[in-house]
């Protein structure tokens, strides 16, 4: 069999190679590979199995093996991952790796050998630059990897650790290193191999604890639990909890993984494994968050999401636009259109923009649909991504709420897609793959036969116009909910606001607005879109501006560090004492910033 594989480069285009017999009955599509590629070996995903390739047999190499036991991606994901590749130009494998949790990135090994099989002879030229006790040591080694040529190197005296400066040891330990892959090029002294090292992240276990019939019964009579010993006290808990992780026994007592494993000798114990998952935001693994009621809908927001609810009946892609002021119970709307789809047997997936915004949200639907709701987004620990991804996966997850990766989850069954604050720039991916998140989750749902929802205060342009045209429903709540009013917004026309008194930059209004706000300990916030302490350095004298002198526009002066900084290149120069066009010591800072306010 032929596998089609596609690798994380900046191609459109897939590889064959060979499978053998036995790795044909194990790679399926969706799963990944590993293949020697040019002088190395890479990850692959296999997208496509065939018989024949377009290549003669004698340029095809083989699969080396394959990296997971099971396929990461499914048919509809392929598809899916394929069109995004398609329409954004980019790698169809860089959407693949982009799709994947940083924690199932995979490792490789370097390995090192003397070429020829043996080592150079005694006082060889190109052993001379390295320290005696590592020559001897490299002598007695057929192979090795990085990790093993620097313990040779602390223990040879090439980087000792502690001994003399920490900056000659670097030195020491560049120059070694520097020769390991100098010798490495062709016509050196050693050949170079790779291999495979397993993923980034692995599941993370714990070890349990069980009684076994050879447990003896528990003693007659009362027993004074003061004066247990650890064996007893172990067995008891056994009898009374059954199985035990270590982690509660180490919070009872000492030391308690002695007196365990003597038991285990004993034959009265026996020890489990127990994969262990790392849940972002849980106060503790498997804890039921508290739990609150679903709200009752105003009458905007039932009209909205009958609408919603209706197309989810009706089955197959349908599109809308939640056009609602802020408080107007757009994320209310969301929770309800998420429990009917998860009451037809349907999984959901949720969008926010930044990350910050992704705690609160799934707070509230945490409190709503418990152990159901997962996270991904790539402000998580690889462990964490890794087991929340997995948990999807495996369908022990039906929603999934996360940043814009998170419209790649291995989610079955999608039958609710729900886009919060579409109209945001966030969602557009500024590095390959150069995605719009929004978009692709609409292009998802339309493949998946789901529900899309866009939500927004204020729609984008093209959820405008897309509604405008029919591919969006738009559906509208005009009100806050308990008719609660709308912060005021005053804007001040500065040609005739009154400033405030020996500080020309602020208006009375404001000042006398912040004076009020702390009265009543309240916190404000004060935005200005200028970085620095002034935006322009001019001299009194000729009125020469200070300019880039590379991007000609002016410096902008920070007063912390006393310099002028352009903010397009980052040049930057001390203020000088005096104008460099006339000499006169005039100059003036003109302008204002976040600094000066």
């Amino acid at each position: 069999m032929i596998a089609e594989v596609v690798l994380n480069l900046p191609l459109r285009r897939t590889f064959d190679y060979r499978l053998s017999a036995e790795e044909a009955e194990r790679v399926v599509p969706g799963s990944r590979v590993i293949v020697p590629f040019g002088s190395r070996v890479r990850a692959g995903v296999v997208v496509g199995l065939k018989e024949r390739s377009d290549l003669p047999d004698a340029r095809l190499k083989s699969v080396q093996r394959g990296a997971d036991a099971v396929a990461l991606f499914s048919p509809e994901l392929l598809e899916f991952t394929r069109w995004v590749a398609d329409y954004y130009f980019c790698g169809w494998g860089e959407v693949l790796e982009a799709a994947l949790p940083s924690g199932l990135g995979v490792r490789f090994r370097t390995r090192f050998r003397w070429r020829g099989g043996a080592p150079p002879p005694e006082g060889a030229e190109a052993l001379a630059g390295l320290p005696p006790g590592l020559q001897a040591a490299l002598r007695a080694l057929p192979e090795w990897d990085e990790a093993h040529w620097t313990r040779l190197l602390q223990a040879a005296g090439g980087a000792p650790p502690g001994r003399g400066t920490a900056r000659a040891g670097r030195r020491a330990a560049d120059l070694d290193e520097r020769w390991l892959w100098r010798q490495a090029r062709p016509g050196g002294l050693l050949e170079v191999g790779f291999e495979y090292a397993g993923t980034k992240a692995r599941p993370r276990t714990e070890r349990w604890v069980h009684a076994t019939d050879a447990a003896p019964p528990p003693p007659r009579g009362r027993r004074n639990v003061k004066r247990e010993t650890r064996k007893e006290r172990i067995l008891r808990l056994l009898r009374e909890e059954g199985a035990v992780p270590m982690a509660r026994l180490r919070a009872l007592m000492t030391e308690p993984a002695a007196v365990v494993r003597q038991l285990a000798a004993a034959g009265q114990v026996r020890l489990e494994e127990r994969r262990t998952l790392r849940r972002p935001g849980a106060a503790l693994p498997g804890a039921p968050p508290a739990a609150e009621p679903f709200l009752s809908l105003n009458a905007e927001q039932a009209a909205a999401f009958a609408a919603v609810r209706a197309a989810l009946h009706a089955g197959g892609y349908r599109g809308f636009l939640l056009e609602g002021v802020t408080g107007s119970g757009k994320t209310e709307v969301y929770l309800h259109a998420v429990r009917e789809a998860r009451a037809l047997g349907k999984s959901c997936l949720l969008l926010v923009p930044e990350i910050a915004l992704t705690a609160a949200m799934v707070d509230r639907f945490r409190s709503r649909f418990g152990d159901d709701v997962a996270v991904l987004h790539s402000g998580m620990g690889e462990g964490e991504r890794f087991d929340e991804w997995s948990r999807v996966r495996e369908g022990r997850a039906r929603i999934v709420i996360g940043a814009r990766s998170a419209v790649f989850a291995p989610l079955a069954e999608l039958g609710l897609v729900v886009v919060d604050e579409e109209h945001d720039g966030s969602y557009k991916q500024d590095e390959s793959p150069r995605y719009h998140g929004r978009d692709a989750a609409l292009l998802r749902a339309s493949r998946a036969g789901a529900v899309a929802l866009l939500g927004s205060a204020t729609p984008s342009l093209e959820a405008l116009r897309n509604g405008a045209l029919g591919k969006l429903t738009r559906l509208e709540l005009p009100s806050r909910v308990e008719a609660r009013p709308l912060p005021p917004v005053a804007v001040l026309d500065l040609r005739s606001t009154p400033r405030q008194i020996g500080s020309h930059f602020f208006t009375l209004p404001l000042v006398t607005a912040l004076r009020e706000t702390l009265a009543r300990g309240e916190q404000a916030l004060l935005f200005l879109n200028r970085r620095g302490y002034a935006n322009l350095t001019r001299c009194g004298a000729c009125g020469e501006v200070l300019l880039c002198t590379q991007c000609s526009i002016a410096l902008t002066y920070h007063q912390s560090e006393r310099r002028l900084l352009c903010h397009r290149c980052d040049y930057n120069q001390p203020l000088p004492e005096a104008c460099p066009a006339c000499g006169a010591a005039a100059l003036a800072i003109v302008g204002l910033g976040t600094e000066r306010i």
